[in-house]
């Protein structure tokens, strides 16, 4: 499942609060009842955060679906937030309504801090929409191409190019 997100960086405090745009992908096969997910996160003031951790799907009937998740990552501040480390955790709780073909509309909270690694640990909570559509061929490739323009930086369309994407057209 390809999931894209956007959101809000500091909801709670209003202090070095941004924009968050959120690429992820989610493995469709269980490890016992844990599904391996990565992903990669930007904000409006700079700030990259790529990640992987693991999820559970918890199902109430055919449409509602409640995923918590937790992942860990390499964390670079750009203009944003200063988290106090490279390595940062997140933690997060996702109510999902699913459609008939499985596609989701879901929101999300999050917690990302160092867990106390460093000796500064200010974390940040995040307030994100998702809609995260089934994985089928030709899909990861657009929604990369999406996420691509929406950020028309030469630096995430090339990074995004030389992982594996080589179809996604020149950067204007």
């Amino acid at each position: 499942m390809v999931s894209l997100g956007a959101g809000y960086c500091d909801f709670n405090r209003r202090k070095d609060t941004a924009a968050d745009f959120r690429l992820e992908y989610r493995h469709g096969e269980k490890l016992w009842l844990f599904k391996p997910w990565a992903g990669l996160e930007l904000t409006a003031d700079g700030a990259v955060y790529g990640l992987a951790g693991l999820l559970v799907d918890v199902y109430f009937g055919r449409r509602l679906v409640v995923t918590p998740s937790f992942g860990a990552g390499l964390y670079h501040n750009g203009n944003g937030k200063d988290l106090g480390n490279q390595v940062e955790f997140r933690s997060q709780v996702e109510l999902a309504w699913r459609f008939n073909d499985q596609s989701r509309l879901s929101i999300a909270i999050s917690h990302i801090s160092n867990a106390g690694i460093a000796n500064r640990n200010p974390g940040a909570e995040l307030l994100n929409v998702y809609y995260s559509i089934p994985f089928q061929g030709r899909v990861l490739n657009i929604a990369l191409a999406v996420f691509a323009k929406i950020f028309s930086g030469a630096a995430v369309h090339d990074m995004c190019r030389k992982i594996h994407w080589q179809s996604l057209p020149p950067a204007p």
